[in-house]
């Protein structure tokens, strides 16, 4: 454990569910040296920006059980990059990228833990990527033949390991013309189905059909490559395949986790640490957890730094600010160190297996290794080794860039400072080999062992076969072992070998010795092998009848067995465990009689009911369950125990018919708290008290289609249509809260200040004060969406009544937060729906969030200012991309032209960006639009008349030409 590591410092708290110890300014510190080794680096920019044909992919790999999807208010630092990615590749079409979610994010409990202890998805999640790499690759060079297409691949845990696998397999196949595979990641099915998955991926064929040979688009080899690894991790099925950086990767840097249990999660030295030699790649060992480098904790001060780290790399190697740095909290308890070992068994589950670190600090687990060899082999040739293989550092080639690694199979063997021997022949015991052909009798085996640094056996040792070779060929099947037979009845058999004496470690010749038993190993996925030459003394052939079938296939021995729990005898018992685990509240055993039930969520009002299950006692015990509180949806059976087809079809019925209920639930509720909510604002009234009312006065702001209950306002929320469903009621206090009537309807749902005209442009806020300072500066149109949340399904709403007006989201910066949720939620927004979002600044020191706190803090000509200078921006920038897209769509060449008031243009309007139209009016000249001087957005690719009167304009379809009648 790294110096300052748990108990060093005083513990602080354990809002991430474990221990914490704050970091000392020492271990801050070096942090400003990494960023030092950063800056100081000679990394190749592999993507120019002023180049025209120029592109960019990043490859994001998250890490296991991460989904930014499924926890999108604890991203790590991979699903904070794709969030800012999306906000780039909006702007820039030239860089774009893709992000998979990590190993154990499926929604079935039993490959999710599969997947999660060993990884079986290793493959099909690269192939998956690679498949978005490739189409995106052809799309640009569709579009432009001469595209410079490079790669970036970054990644956690073993997301990092994901990367590195992904760069040598981008490496090997270069970009490939369209090709059809299954790149399907298994979510769902039964355990039986999951550990198919494990046996073709750790066996010698992955399960994955090889790709049809098309001739390439781009060499291999010939992509350039970078890759940024947060603290890679290979435990289980990444360890079994060859993850050293090709040539191809010119750039790389590795940030790796000082105080983490290295017996669960050991680092892989993709890159060695340090500076290289050439000064391209480098190495980082930084305070922290696993987590505290990847991202993914509450207090994520210490991610927060490993993210502005990899930041300042991802930006050298794009050649310009694309990616910004996130903000890290000053507060001291924030920036703390995990005691990860609280969060799992798999820490003592991993110790108990033995994984080990091999001198390159490579992960090995026994257990998998002992089963099935590595797969594929490197094209590093390991470097000349004289002495053992543990004293020998990793080294990189100054003609590749490439770490050259001695063979980490051959390490585990304790084989890799000695020539290969020659095959032994085995006398082995019986062993259970579910994929291979009839065996022969057992013969008997030799006793296991050592060769660490042996020197090449005698001439006396027979040859064995080779077992467990990743890619051998086919091989005949065995021949089947029978008793003793007179020479007349049998044809010519070889001699038998002689039982092979016992060995030891210490290179001392052969001694004959009688064999010893070996202990059955298991093999599951082996490949045929032939039948061992026995030695074994002459047995009565009364004795010997037909050899018994092999023994029953076994499932790997790993975390499978762990994820199997242990047969339960009552049904009804293990099914309410399930019900209560998932939140719901039972009073009695639960009813397993097939019908639908409706109980309570645990922690709600005593009346509700917001949970769900139906459970069956027929064949396999088993049900379904469902928290409509959490979105939480669960199928259940009786010890895991796979369901068939019928079982799980019917739990799929009770799903959908949960749901459906629910929804007719819902909208019955939502409809009657609509009326009673109306009702209630008919009787308020639209002025506050003479007193006038504490809220607006603090705020500096008006009355804007409020109404006013004593010292409370109230904020009607409607829908785009006008339609009540709910209200929010603000007290006056700073610290009182707001609160909404109880069950109402709020997403997609707002409050409008001021009227929208066509055209105009439509300020979007979180909070109501906040659109009235805005309203108030401005005198533009403003839409309240009542929380960060709600932003994307606001701004949706908004653009679907009102499509051709620019909408522009003034967002929240709860910078001093812990988590900047306002600033999440709004990019996110903005990216997908294409519109401009906007920041407060403050020139003077003090808390200021919103545009509110800006208007109280500086007056409303700084309000107006900020909110003019970046409506113009947004508008700037979408002109900028529909520029860009027309050149791409038409070549560099193209004329682009803007209308004036009274012009008149016809042709296909051939791409709408952002707040802009393109339209082709000859073979080089195009004419971008506004959309808000638009009636309407024009259809895509249908040829059309655009005519401006006093800057308004009006579109009409253009009917095709119709051709020339010859003339009588």
């Amino acid at each position: 454990m790294a110096t300052g590591g748990y108990g060093n410092t005083p513990k602080v708290g354990s809002i991430d569910t474990v221990d914490v110890v704050r970091a000392t300014d020492e271990q801050l510190g070096q942090y400003g040296k990494a960023d030092e080794k950063i800056s100081q680096l000679e990394v190749p920019q592999l993507y120019d920006s002023a180049d025209p044909h120029a592109r960019i992919f990043v490859a994001m790999f998250d890490g296991t059980g991460n989904s930014l999807a499924n926890d999108p208010d604890n991203p790590t630092n991979i699903g904070i990059l794709k969030e800012q990615l999306r906000r780039v590749s909006e702007e820039n079409p030239s860089i774009q990228g893709q992000y998979l979610e990590g190993p154990g994010t499926q929604k079935n409990p039993l490959t999710r833990t599969l997947d999660g202890a060993t990884g079986y998805t290793y493959e099909a999640r690269m192939e998956k990527m690679y498949e978005a790499f490739q189409k995106q690759s052809a799309k640009w060079l569709k579009e432009d033949p001469n595209a410079k297409i490079s790669l970036m691949s970054t990644g956690f845990s073993r997301g990092a390991e994901q990367a590195a696998g992904f760069s040598r397999m981008v490496h090997e196949r270069g970009i490939t013309a369209s090709i059809e595979m299954d790149t399907t990641i298994p979510k769902e099915g039964s355990i039986s189905r999951a550990l198919g998955a494990v046996h073709k991926g750790l066996g010698k064929d992955s399960g994955l059909p090889e790709p049809e040979a098309k001739p390439p688009l781009r060499a291999p080899g010939s992509i350039p490559q970078s890759v940024v690894l947060y603290d890679p991790v290979g435990t289980g099925m990444p360890n079994l395949h060859d993850r050293h950086l090709p040539p191809s990767v010119v750039t790389g840097m590795q940030i790796n986790a000082a105080d983490e249990k290295r017996s669960a999660f050991p680092v892989t030295n993709n890159i060695e640490q340090g500076v290289s030699d050439d000064g391209r790649f480098l190495a980082v060992t930084v305070p922290g957890a696993h987590s505290d480098v990847g991202g993914g904790y509450k207090l994520k001060a210490l991610s927060d730094r490993a993210f502005n780290l990899a930041t300042n790399f991802y930006n050298k190697v794009l050649g310009h600010d694309a990616i910004r740095k996130v903000d890290i909290s000053t507060d001291p308890d924030h920036s703390v160190i995990h005691d990860s070992t609280q969060h799992k068994i798999i820490y003592k589950k991993v110790e108990e297996r033995g994984v080990i670190n091999l001198p390159t600090r490579e992960a090995v687990d026994p257990v998998l290794r002992e089963q099935y060899p590595i797969k594929g082999k490197s094209d590093v040739t390991p470097a000349p080794q004289t002495g053992p293989a543990q004293d020998k550092p990793e080294t990189r080639s100054a003609q590749e860039g490439v770490p050259v690694r001695p063979d980490p199979a051959a390490i585990s063997r304790g084989t890799a400072d000695r020539a290969p021997e020659p095959a032994q022949v085995k006398s082995e015991a019986p062993r259970e080999a579910t994929n291979r052909a009839a065996e022969p009798a057992p013969a008997k085996s030799e006793p296991a062992r050592e060769a660490t640094n042996r020197a090449a056996e005698p001439a006396t040792a027979k040859p064995e076969p080779q077992r467990e070779t990743a890619n051998r060929a086919p091989e005949p099947a065995p021949v089947k072992s029978e008793p003793p037979r007179e020479a007349t009845n049998r044809a010519a058999e070889p001699a038998p070998a002689k039982p092979e004496p016992p060995r030891d470690a210490t290179n001392r010749a052969a001694e004959p010795a009688p064999a010893k038993p070996e202990p059955q190993r298991e093999a599951a996925n082996r490949a045929p092998e032939p039948a061992p030459v026995k030695s074994e003394p002459p047995r009565e052939a009364t004795n010997r009848a037909a050899e018994p079938a092999p023994a029953k296939p076994e499932p790997p021995r790993d975390a499978v067995a762990s994820a199997v729990p242990a047969p339960a005898t009552d049904g009804k018992a293990e099914f309410a465990k399930a019900i209560k685990a998932a939140g719901l509240e039972l009073k009695e055993p639960p009813i397993m009689d097939g019908t639908l039930q409706r109980v309570p969520v645990a922690g709600r009002a005593p009346d509700n009911r917001d949970g769900a299950y139906a459970g069956h006692l027929d064949g396999k015990p088993h049900g379904h369950i469902t928290n409509f509180a959490t979105g939480v949806q669960q199928n259940w059976s009786m010890n895991g125990v796979p369901l068939s087809d019928k079982e799980q079809g019917r739990l799929t019925a009770h799903g959908e018919n949960a749901r459906q209920q629910r929804g007719a639930e819902l909208s019955e509720q939502y409809n009657k708290v609509s009326t009673r909510t109306a009702e209630k604002l008919a009787r308020l009234p639209d002025t506050p008290p003479a007193q006038g009312n504490a809220y607006l006065e603090r705020k500096q702001i008006d009355a804007h289609g409020v109404k006013f209950d004593g010292d409370k306002i109230v904020v009607p929320v409607r829908d785009i249509d006008g339609k009540v469903w709910s209200a929010q009621s603000i007290r006056p206090g700073e610290d009182e809260g707001k609160t909404f009537e109880k069950g109402g309807r709020r997403s997609g749902n707002m409050h409008v200040i001021g009227d929208i005209k066509p055209g105009a442009d439509v300020l979007v806020s979180e909070g109501y004060a906040t659109g009235a300072s805005l309203h108030q500066a401005t005198g533009k149109p403003v839409v309240v969406a009542f929380d960060a949340r709600n932003l994307d399904a606001v701004v949706d709403s908004v653009k679907s009544r009102h499509p051709t007006n620019p909408v522009h989201i003034m967002a929240d910066n709860d910078k001093h937060s812990q988590q900047n949720v306002g600033v999440e939620k709004a990019t996110a927004a903005a990216a997908k729906h294409q519109v401009g979002i906007a920041f407060p600044e403050s020139k003077t020191p003090g808390k200021v969030s919103d545009f509110n706190d800006l208007h109280v803090r500086e007056g409303l000509p700084a309000v107006k200012e900020q909110v003019d200078k970046a409506v113009a921006r947004s508008v700037e920038q979408s002109l900028e991309r529909a520029t860009s897209v027309a050149r791409s769509q038409h070549g560099e060449g193209v004329e682009v032209k803007t209308p004036t008031p009274d012009s008149k243009h016809t042709g296909p309007v051939t791409a709408v960006s952002g707040y802009h139209a393109v339209q082709a009016v000859s073979e080089k000249a195009v004419v971008v639009h506004q959309l808000r001087d638009l009636p309407s957005v024009p259809v895509p690719n249908k040829p059309v008349t655009i005519e401006y009167q006093q800057g308004r304009a009006q579109v009409t379809e253009r009917a095709p030409d119709k051709p020339a009648q010859p003339q009588r």
